[in-house]
């Protein structure tokens, strides 16, 4: 579980058993300006990966450790979808990115005329 702070700022709360382990926290100094979106996704091989998008840029922390960075941008609103990848809308309103934890999906960019406000992801 983390939570995005004004400063930039993450809470990190880790545990291997949510109900009968004892809780271990981080904080991250993900970047200067607040964060909007924490998001968190596993893959195939069962490693968790955070998402964090502030004003500025887009990070990954892989294995919730491993700090890169995906974009320079931030999004109105971000998602993550049914196979674990970031889907996100610019701060333009008309143009829907997908990351995975690697990095962009560079054929997975799409724009459509009018503002997205929200996204919806049906499985």
């Amino acid at each position: 579980m983390g939570f995005g702070l004004a400063d930039g700022t993450v809470i990190l709360f880790r545990s291997k058993n949510l109900i009968n382990s004892e809780w271990k926290e981080s904080l991250l100094n993900v970047d200067k300006t607040a964060i909007a979106h924490c998001l968190f996704t596993t893959d195939t091989g069962g490693n968790t990966h955070m998402f964090c998008v502030s004003r500025n840029v887009l990070y990954c922390y892989a294995n919730c450790s491993q700090k890169m960075e995906l974009f320079k941008s931030g999004f109105r609103h971000c998602d993550v979808d049914e196979n674990g990848d970031l889907i996100c809308i610019g701060e333009d309103g008309q143009t829907i990115y997908s990351f995975s934890p690697i990095g962009r999906k560079e054929k997975e960019v799409w724009n459509f005329e009018g503002d997205k406000m929200v996204i919806i992801l049906l499985s």
